[in-house]
């Protein structure tokens, strides 16, 4: 009984497989309709080798399937199976190196499996063997395929995830399939990630919106040249691989492999970083920011850009903070009589840590520019957002995307940070690292400036610092907010009076 090796050899997303249809007279016998072996490679010429010590061993096996007739229906399927499975493994450890494969040595071995087969060896003219009894071992249920537990997983998890995760979270799950094939959960190696590894250390970046990548399939892809400067980059990997970690540990809490810690060791990345850290602007870029030749209220097209830039100026607030607020979250403190932004995360509103919910007092700047009364104009036209304007993107799962567009290039335009196609440290959260940055100098009481923004209690996080509560509004207002002075920055006289106060 003779198979062409060759013709076995398949190929599933990028990896290459052993495939042998088991003829029909053994299908009964083994309990399976085909045979398949990951040959844990993406690479052709690597697979041509490794399919014909796979179809060595498959051979043997199915010719003395053959040989012993209906003695083999008195062994069980799912341990002749099981059986199969331990021999085509010896023959992929020795692709590690570990052992040689061998071929023809089946035959010998098999009566070990099941009495039966070994009395039915005895019974022949030939010569009599003695055969030592093996210990039954647990066999391996079948398992899930990696494709219907990513659906499991999705299923699982998406209600917990965030808009803006989702969209990075379920690509990167059908992308994992894709590269290492649709195998079952439990035959899932350090090989195959680091095939997967392999695979994305070598991807470029926006390979689904750049036009030298988005229309090539991943197989053509991986026989590309892409330069290092347009592979994806450390942060994009390390995302990542945080993606396919959790989804391996969810896999082992499932029951679905058995180590998910040895897994997912393979997942390093192995690139340096070179996207720029954020750093705060300076004063001569904030003149340069809020400068009449600049900040021209009657150019802007849209309230936000009025208004996001100086919020994020005088609060250091995150920017998707200022984007999702709602009317009702800018409030006045009944004790001091202070007005504040009451950052939380009620309703559909997402803040970054525990820490982020917290209550900003209004600076008197931003009273005198109107402020209270956009709040009070825009209730009367029976509006609920600050900005209603800004809605949230599919594509980002964020209000503030658009946003964060926008002051990109409005920066730039105001020669600040890098230019077009530059990658630059100067951003919107900037506005975050200046603030923090003047408090500094102010002299301000660190625990004070960390509640302000809404950073967690980082040295403070002690026994006594749990007993604590937080700084009244009215403190916060007096000791740190009252005290920034951006008359050099902002010429408020300039802007009071702007229209961008009650249109929405």
């Amino acid at each position: 009984m003779r198979f062409s090796a060759p013709s076995h050899l398949r190929k599933q997303g990028v990896a290459f497989y052993f495939r042998m249809a088991v003829p029909e007279r053994l299908r009964p016998a083994l309990g399976k309709v085909e045979v398949k072996k990951s040959l844990s490679t993406v690479y052709l010429r690597e697979a041509k080798v490794r399919v014909v010590h796979v179809a060595a061993v498959v051979q043997s096996f199915l010719g003395y399937l053959d040989a012993a007739g209906p003695v083999a229906a008195m062994t069980p399927p799912e341990q002749l199976q099981a059986y199969l499975e331990g021999e085509m493994n010896k023959v992929s450890a020795a692709w590690k190196g570990q052992e040689s494969p061998q071929a023809g040595y089946l035959p010998s071995m098999l009566p070990k499996v099941q009495t039966g087969l070994r009395d039915h060896a005895q019974v022949q003219p030939a010569k009599p063997c003695t055969v030592t009894p093996v210990e039954p071992q647990p066999v391996p249920t079948a398992g899930t395929k990696l494709s219907e537990a990513v659906e499991k997983y999705i299923a699982d998890k998406a209600a917990k995830w965030r808009v803006s995760s989702k969209k990075d979270i379920i690509p990167d799950l059908h992308d994992f399939v894709t590269m290492v094939g649709d195998i079952q959960a439990v035959d899932l190696s350090r090989d195959h990630m680091r095939t997967y590894h392999r695979i994305m250390h070598h991807l470029p970046k926006r390979r689904t919106i750049d036009p030298r990548w988005k229309k090539k399939p991943l197989a053509k892809l991986l026989n590309m040249t892409i330069q290092e400067a347009d592979k994806l980059g450390a942060t994009s990997l390390g995302n990542a691989f945080t993606n396919i970690r959790s989804f391996i540990n969810w896999l082992e809490d499932e029951g679905l492999v058995s180590k998910a810690a040895t897994l997912n060791k393979v997942l390093e990345v192995q690139r340096k970083s070179v996207t720029p850290e954020r750093e705060a602007f300076t004063d001569d870029e904030l003149r340069a920011l809020f400068s009449p030749e600049n900040f021209k209220p009657k150019e802007f097209r849209s309230s936000w850009q009025f208004w996001l830039p100086l919020l994020g100026l005088y609060t250091g607030a995150r920017l998707e903070e200022l984007c999702q607020l709602h009317l009702s979250d800018i409030r006045q403190d009944e004790a001091s009589g202070v007005w504040y932004l009451d950052i939380n995360d009620l309703a559909d509103k997402k803040t970054k840590t525990s820490a982020g919910n917290r209550q900003v007092p209004v600076h008197q700047d931003l009273v005198r520019l109107g402020l209270l009364d956009r709040v009070e104009a825009l209730r009367g036209k029976r509006h609920t957002r600050l900005f209603p304007t800004l809605e949230v993107r599919e594509s980002a799962g964020k209000r503030g995307g658009a946003a964060g567009q926008w002051f990109t290039r409005y920066r730039r335009q105001c020669g600040v940070g890098g230019g077009r196609g530059e990658v630059s440290g100067k951003v919107f959260h900037s506005f975050r690292h200046s603030l923090v940055t003047r408090c500094k100098m102010l002299g301000v009481v660190r625990r004070m400036c960390q509640e302000l923004v809404g950073h967690e209690k980082g040295a403070y996080a002690d026994v006594t610092g749990g007993y604590e509560g937080r700084y009244p509004v009215k403190v916060l207002y007096e000791e740190v907010v009252s005290r920034l002075d951006y008359v050099s920055i902002v010429d408020a006289d300039r802007l009071v009076g702007c229209v961008w106060v009650s249109l929405p």
